[in-house]
């Protein structure tokens, strides 16, 4: 009866009038939906664990030196806040390469893996410059 399209309830007869590529169609939207929502639920709460590890890291590693906001407390280290995330990110990796040298810099950025380095430059960023 069912394989027939034969619907005898009310309720099952509104399914019968529907094509199964709409019904596919609607099925595969509404996976398309959740899965996004699902994909960006778990992007913000990785960027916001990413961004509490990465302020913490700052304080720690950075603020000595760069200010706890990122402004430097000496003219001769330069100001944080406000910078690209790539620029931070690319010196970090300069100094954890040898590329740059200082010493200070150069043990600070041996100690930080690439996502980190990449949070921090983020972190950062997010900062308005001048505090």
């Amino acid at each position: 009866m069912y394989a027939r399209r034969a619907r005898p309830y009310s309720t099952l007869k509104l399914q019968n009038t529907l094509p199964n590529e709409i019904l596919k169609e609607n099925d595969v939207k509404s996976t398309i939906i959740i899965a996004t929502a699902v994909a960006a639920l778990g992007l913000s709460l990785g960027a916001s664990a990413v961004d509490q590890n990465a302020a913490e890291k700052a304080k720690n590693l950075c603020a000595g030196c760069h200010g706890p906001n990122g402004i430097s407390v000496n003219p001769l280290w330069p100001n944080l806040a406000g910078q690209k995330a790539a620029y931070i990110e690319k010196a970090m990796l300069d100094y954890k390469t040898g590329q740059r040298t200082d010493p200070t810099m150069s043990a600070i950025a041996a100690t930080v893996n690439d996502s980190e380095l990449a949070a921090l430059g983020a972190y950062y960023a997010a900062l308005p410059p001048g505090g």
